[in-house]
């Protein structure tokens, strides 16, 4: 009898998990390529756009697991309620835990295609779709056309901006250098003209009545001030020359390279980046028990990129791990909201459950990153908070419908 409970309640949680998967995934992949095709399609061919299809699909996947668990457990359980089914396996003797068994081997085994997906589909997906915005930069670069108010935010360390572009002819260019996550020198001009030197790889704007802002930084936060002091200075030109150098074929992923590293890649990177820390900071000791004020100056530097690097890798290695258990998690939430509300609407049950997600879970996920990324919280207590709270909310809920 227990075999056959549990066969039935896993058979309905997949009959219910496909179909919404299916609509979730299509839904947000369709909003994907409309971006795709909005910004790349002059540049971009069909079968480019084919191409990036299968990772764009895998990347939304990540995403939309989690969410189909939620209004699958959510709906099941729901209408199991509604139905009295759960009231007459109690009625039986049945346990509480055999009910939400199928529902948590569920959640478990699509956490673990989570984790595969962002372990090692996502750095994928990421790449391909660097290479083809690269592909779209030079496109973009090498012809004549026109339009209007676009970004070109593809080059590593430049932002640029413009209202307005036509024949190679800019109006009001907001060209931004980016230093350390933070904007560097921004570079303001009411027009200006671009030429492409497509064998160096080097762009050059002439620009026209502007200005330069250098944006200067002290003090990081992980030191001893916890905001930034800023210092502007601003200079003012009738005519300029900007040369932007384009990054080599070998060296357009190098930055963030964290984020195209698969797990096992990342695991020997993450590890690296530990010996890397602990060497400088030995080294740092050394020279401040020598007092040499150059050395202890040169040290702290290396000591200082040692240290972003391995902080930057654990937040990406806690980060996938932790959004992969969201599958696993959002069970915890659903099945007994779902018994809770008593309902066999599909929208009214996800509609429910997916308050406390969208209110508490994905929130606490963007505060605990943020921190985690200002050094106020550590990589694991910045990636698993929203994690442990959703959790401790989950048993909360569970406790509280096995008591009713």
């Amino acid at each position: 009898m227990m075999r056959i409970l549990e066969k039935y309640v896993l058979r309905e949680l997949i009959k219910s998990f496909l179909l919404t998967f299916v609509v979730f995934t299509l839904i947000f992949f369709l909003l994907l390529l409309l971006q795709v095709i909005r910004r790349y399609s002059q540049f971009l061919t069909l079968l480019d756009i084919l191409a990036l299809t299968p990772y764009t699909i895998g990347r939304c996947a990540a995403f939309t697991i989690p969410l189909t668990m939620l209004a699958s457990t959510t709906l099941i359980y729901g209408r199991m309620a509604y139905d009295n089914e759960i009231l007459i396996l109690r009625a039986a003797g049945i346990h509480f835990h055999r009910v939400f068994q199928p529902a948590f081997v569920l959640g478990l085994f699509l956490s673990g295609v989570c984790l595969y997906i962002n372990g090692d589909i996502v750095p994928l997906t990421i790449l391909k779709q660097r290479e083809i915005t690269y592909k779209a930069l030079e496109s973009i670069l090498s012809v004549t056309f026109s339009s209007e108010e676009t970004t070109i935010d593809f080059i590593p360390d430049v932002r640029i901006y413009y209202r307005k572009l036509e024949a190679g002819n800019f109006r009001n260019l907001v060209i931004q250098h980016i230093g350390q996550d933070q904007v560097a020198e921004e570079i303001l001009a009411e027009s200006g003209n671009l030429v492409y030197d497509p064998y160096k790889k080097l762009l050059t704007f002439h620009l026209q009545h502007g200005s330069i802002n250098y944006i200067m930084r002290h003090n990081k936060s992980k030191q001893n001030l916890p905001v930034p002091q800023l210092k502007e200075e601003r200079f003012f030109f009738d005519k300029i020359s900007l040369p932007i150098a384009l990054p080599k074929e070998e060296q357009r992923f190098n930055r963030d390279l964290d984020k195209f590293k698969n797990m096992k890649e990342l695991w020997q990177r993450m590890q690296q980046f530990a010996v890397q820390e602990q060497q400088a900071a030995g080294r740092l000791a050394l020279a401040k028990a020598k007092g040499e004020a150059g050395q202890i100056k040169a040290e702290q530097t290396q000591y200082d990129k040692a240290f972003d690097d391995h902080w930057d890798c654990r937040m990406e290695w806690h980060q996938r791990i932790a959004g992969a258990l969201a599958s696993l998690l959002v069970v915890l939430i659903g099945a007994p909201l779902g018994m809770i509300i008593r309902h066999d609407n599909r929208l009214v049950a996800f509609g429910v459950a997916a308050i406390p997600v969208l209110l508490i879970y994905y929130p606490l996920q963007i505060w605990g990153t943020s921190l985690g990324y200002q050094y106020i919280l550590s990589p694991f207590w910045a990636s698993w908070l929203a994690n442990i709270i959703g959790t401790a909310i989950g048993i909360g809920l569970l406790w509280w419908v096995y008591k009713k």
